[in-house]
């Protein structure tokens, strides 16, 4: 096995281009919550209007260790965004890798969302995972949500 160092050596990088390593907390991903049937928002079905699908991680009550918190919320056009937000202002600029686990086996769907917005208690970050419908046809019907940091190496 090749020693870090000794690849840095034989393969500088340009200046430009930062590593980042995975940084995990200590709790693993959401619980798996079902996917309602996809429909438009405020379709009135047998069980009144249906809210937009929302996972959150960590899981109520616990604590990463990470110092962010990740909600997946379904837009009002079936888009699904990843927003994550950290209290701690030293975060900015940070990467976190949200990833979307599905009940296919061995599928998932990672981003990197990048905390590049300053708030006033800390800093935050958003992206897409595209439409709610694609992801149930690429993941399944019960999907989870799973988080980590990536720092620089």
């Amino acid at each position: 096995m090749l020693d870090e160092s000794l690849l840095r050596q034989r393969f500088p990088l340009p200046p430009s281009v930062k590593l980042r390593k995975p940084r995990f907390g200590t709790s693993g991903p959401s619980d798996p919550q079902p996917v309602p049937p996809v429909g438009e928002l405020g379709d009135t079905g047998p069980d009144g209007v249906r809210a937009p699908y929302k996972l959150s991680w960590p899981r109520a009550g616990q604590d990463s260790g990470l110092g962010i918190e990740v909600t997946i919320l379904e837009q009002k056009n079936g888009e699904l965004l990843a927003y994550v937000e950290s209290p701690r202002k030293e975060a900015l600029g940070q990467g976190v890798s949200v990833a979307l686990l599905g009940n296919i086996e061995n599928r998932l769907v990672r981003k990197t969302v990048n905390l590049s917005k300053a708030e006033e208690h800390g800093c935050s970050g958003v992206v897409s995972f595209g439409m709610l419908s694609q992801v149930v046809k690429e993941l399944g019907d019960q999907l989870q949500v799973d988080a980590f940091l990536l720092v620089e190496a």
